[in-house]
C-alpha cells in the first residue's frame, strides 16, 4: 500500500527528533523489556487488542449511553483510520524496528537524517494505535470505571507501541493533535455521508409525495 507508493521513508529524521530528548525512548524501553516475558506478553496483547477495545467501548456506549452517541463515536473511529492515509503518504515513517535491524540496540555511530529505502508499511506518523487509545480514553471517561480502564489502556498502548519498535515517541506526540482533529471532524463527516445517502436513495414516490415534479412529469 503506502509503503510501495512511498518507498523512501523519513525514519532517520524522526530518530533525530526523538534524540532531542537526550536519549531514544523506544530503544530504551525495548531494551528494558527484552527477555522479560511477563512484561512482553501483556504488552503484545495490548498492541493487538485494538479492534477488541473499539468493539468493547461501542458496546458499552450502546448499553450505558445512547445509540446516537455510539454511532457518533463510530464515525470518529472510521475517520481516525481513513484520514491517516494521506498523512502516511505525506510523511512516510515505518518505525525503529524496521529502520534499525539491530533494534533495540542503538546504531553504531551518529545518525545523519536522510530518506532511506525501506520495504515496510509506512504507518508511523501519526500512530493510529495511540490516537485510537486516546479516543477510547476520552469516550470511556463517561462510563463507570471508564477513566481507570481507559487510562490503563492508554498507558499500556504507549509503552507497547514504543517498546515493540513499531513507533517513535514523535509518532505518539503527533497522534495527540491528530486525535483532536478526527474527534472534531467525525460527527461532521457522518452528517455529510448521511445526507449524501439520503439524496441517492430518494425515490420517485417520495418526490410525488413531496409535491416535486421530475422533468418527465412536466407537460
Amino acid at each position: 500500500g503506502v509503503g510501495l507508493v512511498r518507498p523512501h521513508k523519513f525514519d532517520l529524521y524522526v530518530y533525530w527528533i526523538d534524540n532531542l530528548l537526550g536519549f531514544q525512548p523506544s530503544f530504551a524501553l525495548g531494551h528494558a523489556i527484552t527477555g522479560h516475558r511477563l512484561i512482553m506478553a501483556p504488552l503484545a496483547v495490548t498492541y493487538h487488542l485494538l479492534p477488541v477495545a473499539m468493539v468493547a467501548i461501542f458496546g458499552a456506549y450502546l448499553w450505558c449511553r445512547s445509540e446516537h452517541e455510539a454511532m457518533s463515536m463510530i464515525s470518529v473511529f472510521i475517520l481516525n483510520l481513513t484520514l491517516s492515509v494521506p498523512f502516511y503518504l505525506m510523511f512516510p515513517v515505518c518505525g525503529p524496528e524496521f529502520a534499525f535491524p539491530n533494534f533495540p540496540a542503538l546504531p553504531n555511530g551518529p545518525v545523519v537524517p536522510h530518506p532511506i529505502l525501506l520495504n515496510a508499511p509506512a504507518n508511523g506518523v501519526p500512530s493510529v494505535h495511540f490516537s485510537t487509545a486516546l479516543l477510547i480514553f476520552w469516550y470511556a471517561r463517561k462510563l463507570p470505571f471508564g477513566r481507570l480502564i481507559g487510562g490503563a489502556y492508554l498507558v499500556l498502548t504507549a509503552v507497547a507501541t514504543t517498546a515493540s519498535g513499531q513507533h517513535y515517541v514523535f509518532d505518539l506526540l503527533a497522534a495527540v493533535p491528530y486525535a483532536v482533529l478526527v474527534y472534531k471532524l467525525g460527527p461532521f463527516a457522518a452528517r455529510s455521508a448521511l445526507a449524501a445517502v439520503r439524496v441517492k436513495t430518494r425515490t420517485p414516490a417520495m418526490e410525488l409525495d413531496s409535491g416535486y415534479k421530475t422533468p418527465a412529469m412536466i407537460p
